[in-house]
């Protein structure tokens, strides 16, 4: 128990005895209602983990309001504060009876209307995918006549002209998520061929815009690749809607078939903040990047951009998926962001620009500059696959710092010798040889750390003897020319940096690398793969010794300063 602290019971004994206070007139009541509010949210919302959560959109994370409904039953005052909480964002759960919970939650809102002006956010894909069948119709959603943020699957429209009636005719809507999975929405009316090539006549008018200021399409499921429901998202779809939205900011089409001129469409007016086109496998990539550094809606807002594994498939690919089944899946070959292109990127990256997932783009030394000048705004970075350890190191630390290069790992007599050991006596020589490994790795590592050093010192003769020792073993593309320096890049601000796309043999070089020293400040994650378990346990003792915590989530390894 904490020092200072109060046993419950003490606490119980503590008020026995005392005058209650009338009701309705307790110190709690009385407080306005704008800090019950707060105070309610604070002990009722599901506390999510700490953990760092990179290139997220608004509404990855958003914490669910759970247990409010005691406090109903506490006063009248706490009753009125609750049930707006309650009903601004309504959870529609499972029911153990045999009447759809989102049927029960209109038949609520229609014996109290007051009750349907209150609700803002309204999620019903946690119902969709325990199996309830509800189609959302115009007459319910008039009786929600405040809703800001919609939350649905598709089976769940009752067809293409309440999508349009969504975008376009609610003044008051600001969100919509629709929802695709696989299973259940593979034979939807709206997923197939040419459902999007004509417009209902009612919806022909000339300021058919959008209050939208975000469109997700997402899949409860968690399965992606060719076994999830976005690629069923068919082009024509998006080509419908996007270019109706004047004031989006956030659009998430991640794994859809949105193609570059569909991305194009969207108007001028539009200020994209939060942009996710991971997966999207028929977007021809420099149309794409023309699309990312010239649209006015993206040059001078966007702040998040996930475009890891954006692949480009040959024409003739393109023009047959073009022409059949949206249910058929992307094939190969496929083509990922070229060095050229994300150089291009990269050169005209929004000044607004602090999130950057490029994983699977094919990237190499050629990227090292303008990664370099990326760093001095980005906060969070995922690399793509084609970089070595090294690359990295000179990305976050050239030219502002010199250091000594990597010494191989020391070989021990027990490797050569291991075939002459017994199990018995491998064992006993493990348990003595073990740590002596991993006291030559510390030192290794150590060595390296302190090698570090500015090179304006090494320059003027202040340096140390490791920084000459790593000038005289530095590789040839590393030196510089006896001509004036070019400019030195600003210093990094990245806190999160993602190194899962490297090969398997240089993510395990990050237990010797100088990534793990002070001069990487700011830097505060390092994401990697999964590494072998006794690699994990290797890498969390010598990260422990240089001020770094290793933890084990799920299929990464996970590096936090402390």
């Amino acid at each position: 128990m904490a020092s200072g602290s109060t046993p419950f019971m003490d606490w119980v004994a503590d008020f026995k005895g005392r005058t209650l206070h009338p009701a309705g007139a307790s110190p709690l009541e009385g407080l306005p209602t704008e800090l019950l509010t707060r105070i309610l949210l604070y002990v009722s919302s599901a506390k999510s983990g700490a953990r760092w959560t990179p290139h997220a959109l608004p509404g990855d994370d958003s914490p669910r309001v759970v247990g409010l409904l005691s406090s109903l039953q506490v006063s009248h005052r706490l009753h009125s504060v609750a049930l707006r909480l309650l009903y601004h964002s309504p959870s529609i759960q499972a029911s153990r009876s045999l009447a759809s919970p989102v049927s029960k939650f209109f038949h609520a809102v229609d014996q109290r209307p007051a009750f349907g002006a209150l609700v803002r956010t309204l999620d019903l894909t946690r119902a969709a995918k325990i199996g309830c069948d509800y189609t959302l119709s115009h007459p319910d959603l008039s009786r929600l006549p405040s809703l800001r943020d919609l939350r649905l699957a598709l089976s769940q429209l009752e067809g293409i002209s309440t999508l349009h009636h969504l975008v376009s005719s609610r003044a008051s809507l600001e969100a919509l998520t629709l929802d695709v999975c696989r299973r259940r929405d593979a034979h939807s009316p709206m997923l197939q061929s040419g459902a999007f090539d004509t417009r209902p006549h009612e919806l022909l008018v000339s300021d058919d815009s959008s209050n939208l200021t975000s469109l997700r399409f997402t899949d409860a499921t968690g399965t992606g690749g060719g076994g999830g429901g976005l690629h069923l998202v068919p082009s024509a779809m998006l080509g419908s809607l996007l270019p109706r939205m004047h004031r989006l900011q956030v659009l998430d089409v991640s794994r859809t078939r949105v193609t570059a001129e569909a991305l194009a469409s969207i108007p001028a007016t539009a200020r994209l903040t939060h942009l996710n086109i991971a997966g999207c496998q028929l977007l021809a990539c420099d149309r794409l990047v023309a699309f990312l550094t010239t649209h006015p809606a993206v040059t001078r807002s966007l702040q998040v951009l996930r475009a890891g594994h954006v692949q480009q498939q040959q024409q003739q690919v393109i023009t047959t998926l073009s022409t059949t089944s949206s249910s058929s899946s992307p094939s190969e070959p496929q083509d990922p962001l070229r060095e050229d292109q994300i150089n291009a990127l990269l050169a005209a990256a929004p000044r607004s620009l602090r999130s950057l997932d490029l994983g699977m783009a094919r990237m190499g030394r050629g990227n090292i500059p303008s990664l370099q000048a990326a760093c001095g705004q980005l906060e969070e970075l995922s690399l793509g696959p084609g970089l070595t350890m090294r690359d990295v190191e000179d990305v976050l630390l050239q030219p502002m710092y010199t250091f000594a290069d990597e010494h191989p790992a020391v070989a021990t007599c027990a490797s050569a010798a291991a075939a002459t050991y017994s199990p018995k006596e491998e064992m006993r020589a493990e348990s003595i040889l073990g740590p002596m490994r991993d006291a030559v790795a510390l030192c290794q590592l150590r060595r390296r750390l302190h090698s570090v050093v500015p090179r304006a010192g090494r320059e003027s003769g202040s340096g140390t003897a490791a920084a000459a020792a790593s000038s005289s073993s530095s590789p040839p593309h590393s030196s510089s020319s006896s001509s004036s320096p070019p400019p030195s890049p600003p210093s990094s601000r990245l806190r999160y940096l993602s190194l899962n796309r490297l090969a398997a043999g240089e993510q395990d070089r990050l237990r010797r690398s100088v990534l793990l020293g002070r001069p990487t400040l700011p830097l505060r994650i390092i994401d990697v793969t999964a590494l072998p378990w006794e690699g994990f346990q290797v890498l969390q003792r010598l990260a422990g010794a240089v001020g770094w915590t290793a933890r084990w989530e799920g299929a990464r390894t996970w590096l936090e300063r402390v």
